[in-house]
């Protein structure tokens, strides 16, 4: 009888130990942990101000004159901190070539010591200097992640959704003479009419540019005799910052063209008396810089902004802007965007598409690796293409086996787990774990109506700072249908820039002019 009692026992405690695999195997699967049921602490809400971290910047050019290299990074938060806390509260991580594509480029620094800044007027507390003895690669930047110790001075707690950012690429002081590296046509002035920009481009910070540049125009472009080079009445120049810079390393050109014909070259030659910030003069020798053939004086960049009249608030406009620039989105007439209207996901599928075979060379090959076919899409479908492909890349599934239901309405949470598979590849991801979906779910007060597949794919697009606004404020609506707004919000901080840059509202505007 006891040793029937015993294995009894035994058989149980299999049981038990083996659902208790079960559930955990599942619960690992999903990337939803019990933890997410845990409520942020209120204070994480208190007040009508989050405590988040606002921006990161590394200012000034680095000196490696300098023994030790040392590189002061300043993290701005939207309210003033209690306590910098210690160095191990703050992850700092450098990605040599700044796009943080590859963990193989990256490397983790130990800050040398943080410090709460006060000397700004009307911030005081607001920023905490990361103190680094490092020496950077010049284009690489750096991300800094701040732990969940860091407190604010009324008690909030730190936002997990905000809790990071990027800095402009480093740059390297050197010293030495000025150069002009090159001058780029960027178009016609909007502004100003009879008259087009261009953007000279220099190997240090510039000041005083204005008034220092000759331009001269070569009618037929091909340098052969000066006979035809005429000079260039400049209608305006100012120092420039470009997007991801903080200081001046560009001169802008306004220049007439009431005499002049498309088909030649412009010449910028700097003249004498221009220096860079820190006093260094022009080096003769890189003084003179020729552009290529200018084939046509083409659009002025702002005439989206005056086309689409149903497209106004920020930062939707410049959002938009900059997809139609890259040939990813555009009207549904000339003068109409429809930002309210619904997508369906034949439409989100070709947006996907179009945007990925400009922005990710990789995604030809791994769409062609295998195939995918639906029996709801017509051979002959305007969208066969893109949703093909899409599914045998494994960003886009169909709703059940063989069907993709191309007419459904696409929701908010489709669209978000949709993005959280392009953002998976990158080698950055590494850095989001489960605690981080938890966090950044139980945020939102409607979280529990995300569906449970879709959870952590949410929450892996929410942490790479690609989120959704809308009605209800703080609120996701993920069984909503996604607007065209919604998706040109989620496709531009996806793509302008790379993921964890975080400064897309101030930069969107200037990827026009970049291209």
């Amino acid at each position: 009888m006891k040793r029937v009692y015993v294995n009894r026992m035994r058989r149980v405690i299999k049981t038990l130990c083996v659902a208790a695999a079960l559930i955990a195997i599942a619960a690992y699967q999903s990337g939803f942990v019990e933890a997410a049921t845990n409520m942020p602490d209120p204070a994480v809400t208190a007040g009508s101000v989050p405590f988040r971290v606002v921006k990161v910047e590394q200012t000034g050019p680095v000196y490696l004159d300098s023994n030790p290299v040392w590189i002061p990074i300043d993290v701005y938060f939207s309210k003033p901190v209690a306590d910098a806390g210690t160095p191990a509260d703050y992850t700092v991580i450098f990605d040599r070539d700044g796009d943080f594509s590859t963990e193989s480029d990256q490397v983790q620094v130990i800050p040398d010591s943080v410090s709460i800044y006060q000397s700004n007027v009307g911030e005081t507390g607001k920023k905490v200097q990361v103190d680094l003895s490092f020496v950077p690669d010049e284009g690489g930047r750096f991300l800094v992640r701040v732990g969940g110790k860091i407190k604010a001075q009324d008690g909030s707690l730190l936002d997990p959704r905000y809790n990071f950012g990027t800095t402009y690429p480093v740059r390297i002081y050197r010293p030495g003479s000025l150069k002009l590296e090159k001058v780029r046509y960027l178009g016609p002035d909007p502004g100003q009419p009879d008259s087009v920009i261009l953007l000279a481009d220099f190997n240090k910070p510039v000041w005083g540019s204005v008034w220092k540049l000759q331009v001269t125009y070569d009618q037929d472009g091909d340098l052969s005799t000066t006979a035809d080079v005429k000079p260039v009445k400049v209608t305006a120049t100012g120092d420039y910052w470009g997007p991801m810079e903080n200081e001046p390393w560009h001169s802008l050109v306004g220049v007439d063209i009431n005499d002049l014909r498309p088909g030649g070259r412009f010449k910028i030659h700097c003249l004498p008396g221009l220096t860079s910030a820190d006093g260094d003069p022009i080096d003769p020798a890189y003084a003179d810089y020729v552009t290529e053939v200018i084939t046509n004086w083409g659009v002025p960049r702002s005439i989206w902004h005056e086309k689409f009249v149903d497209v106004k608030e920020e930062p939707l406009d410049a959002q938009v802007y900059a997809l139609f620039l890259r040939g990813i989105i555009a009207g549904v007439d000339d003068h109409h965007f429809a930002p309210e209207e619904k997508l369906t996901r034949a439409q989100f599928a070709v947006l996907m598409d179009r945007a990925l075979s400009k922005e990710y060379p990789d995604y030809a090959q791994r769409a062609n690796e295998a195939q995918a076919t639906f029996v709801d899409v017509p051979s002959t479908a305007w969208y066969k293409e893109a949703v093909e492909r899409l599914a045998a890349a494994g960003f886009m599934q169909g709703t059940r086996p063989g069907y993709f239901s191309p007419e459904e309405k696409v929701t908010r949470e489709q669209l978000l787990v949709t993005v959280s598979r392009i953002i998976a590849l990158d080698h950055a991801a590494w850095l989001f774990d489960v605690e981080d979906q938890a966090d950044l779910l139980t945020y939102y007060p409607d979280w529990e109506k995300i569906s449970p597949w879709a959870r952590r794919g949410v929450a892996l697009a929410l942490w790479a700072d690609c989120k959704l606004g809308g009605p209800g404020g703080e609120s996701l609506n993920p069984q909503s249908a996604a607007t065209r707004a919604d998706a040109a919000g989620i496709l531009h901080q996806l793509l302008f820039p790379p993921v964890f840059h975080g400064h897309f509202r101030e930069l969107a505007r200037e990827v026009g002019s970049w291209q």
